[in-house]
This record gives structure tokens, C-alpha cells and sequence, in this order.
């Protein structure tokens, strides 16, 4: 037998207040993560998108996802580093999020925001909740995953499902909600294809994701390389012009963001 509940609900700086009588479903959102490549070469990119659905089970009687509340986190902030062009596309407003000591890169931490002016949210479908870059950094395995929010107070729950006719049902569920990402190692750095012409134009084909600073040496001995003006380099293309110098020396230095 169905058992229903009459609560109150309201909007008070963004965020929906529900009295206590809101009813606890710890798999009323199912939460997914997504990451466009798992496999990455040091200074490569991956976009990671977050996703949340009312279940299956509660579906036919809710209206939409009203308000999430997570925590991003990364095991592994070494090998891979975020989080890049934070964006909730189908969301009302620009996330808010807390910092909480963490390594860069190691967690995104009390993301909330809510679904007033997307009609349906969640129910029939996926919605994206955030989507982020992150970069490798090192070689290794990371794992990005999704918890329910634990650092910014005064938010009633990770999930807020509107339920037809009134009432809420809060809850997440994350059993899916993690993606592992592999950096296999050093990009090829013949693709760089470094030219010199007489003229003293410096062009190369820069590599994803990394900063890349032109040097100069007349000797080639230890600690005599300095960086060419106006660096990073990063649109493959500087102008020299050389006087008084018998030979000089080019290379690439890279270095991730």
C-alpha cells in the first residue's frame, strides 16, 4: 500500500526547502559519469561529464530533479589534474563549490545548483549535472568519482526529486558514478617537427595540453638556454632575428598548465 505525504516546500536563495516529512529513497537519483577518453598520454585532455536520472522505480510518480548537491573526487591528483571549464549546462546558474584543503585537482567538493528552468529534469533521461576537463599529468591510473555533497552547510540533501501533485523524495545513488582514466605515458615528441628558416622564423606543431616555451643557446653548455620573449609559444610560431652570433641553437621546452 502507497503511503502519501503532505509537505511544504519553497525557494529561499536558490535552494528548495523541504520540512522533515520529506520522504528518504537512497536510490532516488541515480548518479553516472562519463569521461570522452580513458586513455591519455601525458598532456592530453579528457572532458568528464556527471549525469543524473530519477529511478526507475519512483519515475512514473515525480515530476523532475529539483536541486543535487555532490563532491567530485579524484584518488589520484598525480597523474591526472581538473577541473577545467566547470559547466552545468542544463542548470540555472553557475556552480557554487567550496575548496577543503585537498591537492590541486584532487576534489571538487559541495557543488549544488538547481533545475527550476529545465521542466522534466532528470525523468525519461540522463540530465548533466557538471562536465569538466581534466589533464594527465603523470603516468598512472586515476579514478574520478561522485559522492553526495559533505562540505558546504546548510543544504537539506545530494538529491531532491519533485514528486507529482507535491512532496519530495531526496537521495542519490552512486554504485556507477566513478570512471578510471590511464595516462600511458610521454606524447610523441617527433610531432613537434621543429624548423628554423634563414629568416629566423621558428614555427612547430604544438602538442595538446601543454604550455611550450622557445630556447635559445649559443653553446649548448649546461644552464645557457633562455627563453625567447613572449613566451608561452603555444601558437607554434615565434620571429628571431640574430646578430653577432656565429651558431645558435633552438629547442621546445613543454610543460602541462
Amino acid at each position: 500500500m502507497r503511503v502519501k505525504r503532505s509537505i511544504s516546500i519553497g525557494v529561499c536563495l536558490g535552494w528548495l526547502m523541504v520540512s522533515s516529512s520529506a520522504l528518504r529513497a537512497a536510490d532516488a537519483v541515480e548518479v553516472t559519469i562519463d569521461a570522452d577518453s580513458t586513455m591519455l598520454t601525458i598532456g592530453e585532455k579528457a572532458l568528464v561529464t556527471v549525469y543524473g536520472r530519477i529511478a526507475a522505480a519512483i519515475e512514473d510518480d515525480s515530476d523532475q530533479i529539483f536541486s543535487w548537491y555532490i563532491d567530485v573526487l579524484n584518488d589520484n591528483a598525480d597523474a591526472v589534474r581538473g577541473y577545467g571549464n566547470v559547466q552545468t549546462p542544463a542548470s540555472d546558474n553557475t556552480p557554487s563549490t567550496s575548496a577543503d584543503g585537498t591537492p590541486a585537482g584532487a576534489a571538487l567538493r559541495g557543488i549544488h545548483d538547481t533545475f527550476l528552468g529545465n521542466p522534466g529534469a532528470g525523468k525519461g533521461g540522463r540530465v548533466v549535472l557538471v562536465a569538466f576537463e581534466v589533464t594527465a599529468v603523470a603516468a598512472g591510473t586515476a579514478t574520478i568519482s561522485v559522492a553526495a555533497g559533505s562540505t558546504v552547510g546548510g543544504q537539506l540533501s545530494d538529491f531532491l526529486v519533485a514528486q507529482n501533485g507535491g512532496g519530495a523524495i531526496v537521495g542519490g545513488q552512486y554504485d556507477s558514478a566513478s570512471v578510471e582514466i590511464t595516462v600511458t605515458g610521454e606524447p610523441d615528441f617527433s610531432e613537434l617537427d621543429l624548423r628554423i628558416s634563414e629568416a629566423g622564423s621558428i614555427t612547430f606543431n604544438p602538442l595538446p595540453g601543454f604550455d611550450h616555451t622557445v630556447q635559445f643557446s649559443d653553446t649548448l653548455l649546461p644552464g645557457s638556454w633562455v627563453d625567447v620573449a613572449g613566451g608561452p609559444h603555444n601558437t607554434g610560431s615565434v620571429n628571431q632575428v640574430v646578430t653577432g652570433v656565429r651558431e645558435r641553437y633552438y629547442r621546445v621546452v613543454l610543460a602541462t598548465p
